[in-house]
């Protein structure tokens, strides 16, 4: 369908709308027209819409999360196309699903999607290939998380000697004393000389 032709689409939906504003397949189709005519916020809005009517249409859940998906939304898109799958597990819901899984790099639950395809749709030449793309695909390596380094302080051996500053300071304190002893001693020494010569 060409832009033209959509514009003309959508405002003959848009008429459908007005008369019926709870007409949730005029909302859904006048969604698809203005997403066909590159009209994107107005197509958002027309599939909120009926959500917003029906919030079990999964038609309108797979467009929107389509929309999301090309949008660059990516993880909006997952949330809708993963409501729309719960709803209705057809190919075209699953496969988008798939793919939107597999581009958030969400691998695990990507390939059960696929799987889920081929439950639907045996030998489906896009869920095989989506398997056998993700299935050689080298997995991702977590980031490595820095080790935090703890410096241990070693044991000290028995007979070694302590550092040079703890030895002076062991020595001092053991000199102190002899010194007070040695000035103690001169000390009496003298008052003993003294008396002598009295």
């Amino acid at each position: 369908m060409r832009s033209g032709r959509a514009d003309d689409a959508g405002k003959a939906f848009r008429e459908a709308v007005r008369t019926d504003p709870k007409d949730v397949d005029a909302l859904i189709n006048e969604g698809a027209a203005l997403h066909l005519a590159g009209r994107v916020r107005e197509a958002t809005g027309s599939y909120r819409e009926a959500l917003e009517a029906d919030g079990a249409r999964a038609d309108a859940l797979n467009n929107l999360g389509v929309l999301y998906l090309r949008s660059g939304r990516s993880k909006s898109a997952v949330v809708n196309l993963e409501r729309a799958a719960k709803h209705l597990g057809t190919r075209r819901v699953l496969l988008n699903l798939a793919r939107v899984l597999e581009t958030e790099r969400r691998r695990h639950e990507a390939l059960d999607t696929y799987r889920r395809v081929l439950k639907v749709q045996p030998k489906d030449p896009e869920a095989l290939a989506g398997i056998r793309r993700l299935e050689t695909a080298p997995k991702e390596e977590a980031p490595v998380r820095p080790h935090r380094v703890v410096r241990r302080s070693k044991p000290a051996k028995r007979g070694k000697r302590p550092p040079r500053k703890r030895r002076q300071a062991a020595s001092r304190s053991v000199r102190k004393p002899a010194r007070r002893a040695s000035k103690s001693r001169t000390h009496q020494r003298g008052k003993g000389k003294a008396r002598h010569r009295r």
